[in-house]
C-alpha cells in the first residue's frame, strides 16, 4: 500500500523492513529512536517516507562496502 503525504510518498512498516532487509520490530525500534521518519495512521499500522527508507538503506550499504556496519557485505563473502 502507497500514500501520498505532504509530498512524501508513504509505504508500510512491512515494506519498509522488506527494503531494508530488518524485522518489523526493528523497524518500529528505528522510527520510535527518530532514525527513520513515520506516521501512525493508526494503533496498528505505520507509514513511512519511501524515499527516506531508501536513503537509509543506501547508507547502511555503503557503511558495509566500508567495514564500518558489522555484518556481511552486499552480495555476501568472496569464496576463499
Amino acid at each position: 500500500m502507497n500514500l501520498t503525504a505532504d509530498n512524501r510518498t508513504l509505504i508500510t512498516a512491512r515494506q519498509a523492513a522488506e527494503l531494508l532487509g530488518l524485522s518489523m520490530v526493528r523497524v518500529r525500534q528505528l522510527c520510535r529512536s527518530g532514525r527513520l521518519w513515520s506516521l501512525n495512521v493508526s494503533n496498528r499500522m505505520r507509514m513511512l517516507d519511501a524515499a527516506e527508507v531508501r536513503r537509509f538503506a543506501e547508507d547502511r550499504k555503503n557503511a558495509r562496502i566500508s567495514g564500518t556496519l558489522p555484518g556481511p557485505p552486499p552480495g555476501g563473502f568472496a569464496p576463499g
